[in-house]
């Protein structure tokens, strides 16, 4: 039975994680009579989508007056847009769209998304708005989605947020579409002779705080005195992309760490590596974590929260520490860096060295490898396409 029309709100659909889940939502979405996908910039758009396509626009501004003026345009654009459109379901995903979802409601369920540990994301003057708009705002959706256990327990514990109106979905993959991908030929010829000569340890996400890869970095000196056959490739870009390539150099790791930009097929380069490496601070979930495993590669991840613990452990978790290296059923946690600030200090930090004898092992153990590509791969049942997108319609 269809529930009406359906929009699905977000500022632009490239580059990001949240960007390529509402990708998947708006093609396996099936119970809507009309898809309207409603982005921020038309030329932003370079993911896979299903419905029509509809832009709101509006030019961005770097002054806070014309950032406020950009808000409220587009809140009275959407809520025509709602009107015109007959929408009977809106779902947005990330902070600004789901405030001018919220805000420009008419008759339509407002369904929000939250893709992050939101009490670990902002700092300073940032944090304080963020958590006063989030308090008094988001409880006036009609559902509010976390897309893992973690992130809601922080929105319920930190934010006071309705739990009743709170429900988690995981983040789904396209295993499918990954495995045909992952297949394609890397035609860098430089950069495929690397990934046949070394074995490769690799990590994926944004240059960013958020994604502690200095932490990594520092790691792999390391490792990199001790194996003269392994290197890191780092797939990205960022605002600490300048700042992590000088701390490369300075380390004297300029021939062993490959930086490979921003790639709209990153699985081929994923698959072609021994082992995934996550070195976040926090996350919301870690789609990279579920893509890897498509991928057929084994996962290590730093033990943040929220979501790595949830992915690679089943529901009953035994001999769980977590400050010491955990090897549970899907991947191996490390316990998460401590220090709140960018340190490129040499020497290495408890966590760190977690870090490096896991990232070890793992390099040393054929047996432990396989274990984790044959086990990562069955976990992925738990977050098809089918099964999520299911409880998205259900709302």
């Amino acid at each position: 039975m269809k529930e009406g029309n359906v929009a699905f709100i977000i500022h632009t659909l490239s580059n990001g994680g949240a960007e390529r889940i509402m990708s998947y939502l708006t093609q396996n979405y099936s119970t809507a009579e009309n898809k309207y996908l409603i982005v921020y910039h038309r030329s932003e758009v370079e993911y896979d989508f299903s419905g029509e396509l509809i832009s709101l626009d509006i030019a961005p501004s770097n002054n806070v007056f014309g950032k406020i003026l950009n808000y409220l345009k587009r809140i009275y654009k959407l809520r025509r847009l709602k009107d015109e459109l007959n929408i009977k379901k809106s779902i947005s995903m990330l902070d600004s769209p789901n405030i001018i979802n919220i805000l420009s409601k008419r008759k339509d369920k407002v369904i929000i998304s939250l893709r992050n540990h939101k009490s670990k994301e902002y700092s300073g003057l940032k944090k304080l708005i963020y958590r006063k708009i989030i308090k008094f705002l988001y409880n006036k959706a009609d559902k509010i989605i976390a897309i893992s256990k973690g992130v809601a327990d922080d929105l319920i514990e930190n934010f006071k947020l309705d739990k009743t109106k709170i429900n988690i979905i995981y983040n789904p993959v396209d295993k499918i579409k990954i495995q045909s991908l992952m297949h394609e030929k890397i035609i860098e010829e430089h950069i495929l002779n690397e990934f046949k000569k070394n074995k490769i340890v690799i990590n994926s996400g944004r240059l960013s705080y958020q994604k502690g890869q200095w932490h990594l970095i520092k790691v792999f000196k390391k490792i990199a005195e001790n194996n003269n056959g392994v290197k890191l490739a780092i797939l990205g870009k960022g605002e600490l992309e300048q700042e992590l390539k000088e701390l490369v150099k300075s380390l004297g790791l300029s021939e062993k760490v490959i930086f490979l930009g921003y790639q709209e097929n990153p699985f081929k380069y994923i698959y072609k590596s021994d082992i995934f490496v996550l070195s976040s601070l926090y996350e919301g979930f870690g789609n990279v974590i579920v893509e890897s495993m498509a991928c057929r590669v084994p996962v290590i991840s730093t033990d943040c929260k929220s979501g790595p613990k949830e992915i690679l452990s089943s529901e009953n978790l035994r001999n769980y520490d977590e400050d010491k290296i955990n090897y549970l059923d899907y991947g191996v946690l490390v316990p998460c860096f401590k220090d709140e600030k960018i340190n490129y200090d040499s020497e290495l930090s408890n966590e760190e060295e977690y870090l490096y004898k896991a990232i070890i092992d793992m390099l040393d153990d054929s047996n432990k490898i396989e274990y984790y590509k044959i086990n990562g791969e069955k976990r992925l049942d738990d977050f098809s396409l089918i099964k999520i997108v299911s409880k998205w319609e259900e709302l």
